[in-house]
């Protein structure tokens, strides 16, 4: 009885079948996201980019929500006047003096969590009384 061989296009199909598979597997688990936030309830913390690889530095705990964290971020770059990263609850932050945007990683997109009233209500606020609230929500105009 002979043996039937399979045209090089099967093989080549089933090669690049199995290929796609693990990396849509890859994708679906988590693997191909890069650096991940900490995920910690309540921790707001301050990252620190040091050899490439993020550090992160406790900066206040209790904290109710991601825009709290970052008023507290805001008073690092007011105090320090330079850029401040930081995460909350598996979110990025990212302060600098245009913006304070949030994202999921740290190549992709992010959006911003204070419009340019709020952040000038929230700067008033933290030059006023130099302390960050337990809870920030800014106020809906």
């Amino acid at each position: 009885m002979a043996k039937r061989r399979l045209p090089p296009a099967v093989w080549i199909s089933a090669v690049f079948g199995v290929g796609a598979v693990v990396a849509g597997v890859a994708m679906v688990s988590g693997l191909g996201r890069g650096t991940l936030a900490p995920e910690d309830k309540g921790i707001c913390w301050r990252m620190i980019a040091t050899g490439g690889k993020p550090q992160y530095v406790q900066l206040a705990k209790d904290v109710a929500n991601l825009e709290t964290c970052a008023a507290h971020l805001e008073r690092l770059f007011i105090q320090a006047g330079g850029e401040v990263s930081g995460a909350y609850q598996g979110r990025f932050l990212f302060v600098d003096e245009r913006a304070i945007r949030s994202g999921t990683s740290l190549e992709g997109s992010r959006w911003q969590v204070f419009f340019a009233p709020q952040r000038a209500a929230l700067d008033k606020k933290l030059r006023e009384g130099g302390k960050t609230p337990q809870m920030f929500m800014m106020p809906a105009r």
